[in-house]
């Protein structure tokens, strides 16, 4: 059984970029998680990407709720030996991220 989930359509508002590519490089850390999200694949103010979560993350990524993620995320980012996200940053992408049938039919091409 794998540890990944399927791909987990994804998506912040364009001008959160630089912040979630930095939510991406601690969820993908070893793979190039930093350039998950770009320009070329930004679709009207969405930025999209489908993106692998490992199995015990993914529940907590899902319920979006700032609290968990405020808790997690820099637990995360010491894991893996990285600068954490701060606080404020972190509850703006919780917020901000839609995922998979939360993005507007219009976005679905991504």
């Amino acid at each position: 059984m794998s540890n990944w989930t399927e791909r987990q359509r994804i998506a912040f508002p364009a001008e959160l970029l630089t912040e979630a590519n930095q939510l991406a490089a601690l969820i993908d850390p070893d793979t190039g998680g930093a350039f998950t999200f770009s320009t070329d694949r930004t679709i009207g103010d969405l930025i999209v990407a489908a993106i692998p979560f490992k199995t015990d993350f993914w529940p907590l990524v899902a319920r979006q709720d700032p609290d968990e993620w405020a808790a997690a995320i820099p637990q995360l980012a010491e894991s893996c030996g990285r600068e954490p996200i701060p606080e404020a940053t972190i509850r703006t992408l919780c917020a901000a991220m839609l995922i998979n049938d939360a993005i507007p039919s219009e976005y679905s091409r991504a």
